[in-house]
C-alpha cells in the first residue's frame, strides 16, 4: 500500500476519512527506503509530470492533509520517521502559500463550470494553471512524491475514530488494505494480527476496536 492511498480511503461501514493509520513494516526493501527517503526534496526532471499530478491533486483536495497527519509510522525506520516529518512540515507550509490559496480558490471556481464547460475543458484549465506553480514548488512536490508514491507499506493497521473500526493491512496478502464489513472477516485470521502487533497497537483499539478485541 502506498501511503498516497490514505487520502481517498474512507471507512466502509460509516464512510469517516481520514482513518488513524498505523504503520508497522515496510515492503520497499532498506535500499528503495534510503533512496526515496534520503533524495526526498532534490526533484528529478524525469519525474516533472508526477510532480505535476501531485501539485494538482493538492490544490483540487485529492490530497488530504488531515489524513497524512493521522499516519504513526511504527516501523521504528528513522529514515521514514524523519521523512514523514518533512513531509507533515511541507504539506503545513504550502497550504500557507498565498499563491497556492489561489489556486484552490480558482480550482473551486473552475469546478461550478463543469456543467457549462464539460469535464475535459476544465481538466485542461486546470492543467495549465498547475503548470506555472508545480516549477514553482517542485522541491516540496518532490519530497511529497517520494513519501507517498515510491514508499510501499507491508503491514499496517487503519482504524476508524466514528466508529471503532480496525482494519489491518496485509494481513493476508502483503500490502493490502483488508477493509470487509463485518460479517465477511474471519475472526481468528483477524487476531492473528492483532496478536502479531500488540505492543504497538493502541489499548483502546486492542479492548475496544470493533468487530474483536483481544
Amino acid at each position: 500500500m502506498k501511503p498516497w492511498l490514505l487520502n481517498i480511503l474512507a471507512c466502509p461501514i460509516c464512510k469517516h476519512h481520514p482513518l488513524d493509520a498505523y504503520f508497522y513494516s515496510w515492503e520497499s526493501s532498506s535500499e528503495e527506503i534510503k533512496e526515496a527517503c534520503e533524495k526526498a526534496g532534490e526533484p528529478v526532471e524525469e519525474r516533472m509530470e508526477d510532480y505535476k499530478m501531485m501539485m494538482k491533486d493538492f490544490v483540487d483536495g485529492i490530497i488530504s492533509p488531515p489524513a497524512i497527519e493521522k499516519i504513526k509510522d511504527e516501523t521504528e525506520n528513522e529514515l521514514t520517521i524523519k521523512t514523514l516529518e518533512k513531509v507533515k512540515q511541507t504539506i503545513s507550509e504550502l497550504l500557507e502559500k498565498e499563491d497556492i490559496k489561489e489556486t484552490m480558490e480558482k480550482f473551486k471556481k473552475l469546478e461550478e463550470e463543469v456543467e457549462s464547460k464539460g469535464r475535459e475543458t476544465i481538466e485542461k484549465e486546470k492543467e495549465k494553471i498547475v503548470e506555472d506553480i508545480a516549477k514553482k514548488y517542485v522541491k516540496e512536490l518532490s519530497i511529497l512524491y517520494n513519501y507517498m508514491m515510491l514508499l510501499e507499506v507491508k503491514e499496517a493497521l487503519l482504524y476508524c475514530p466514528n466508529c471503532n473500526r480496525w482494519y489491518p493491512v496485509g494481513n493476508q496478502v502483503e500490502g493490502i488494505p483488508e477493509m470487509l464489513p463485518d460479517e465477511l472477516r474471519e475472526k481468528h485470521v483477524d487476531l492473528k494480527f492483532f496478536e502479531k502487533w500488540k505492543e504497538k497497537i493502541p489499548q483502546n483499539i486492542l479492548k475496544e476496536g470493533k468487530p474483536f478485541t483481544l
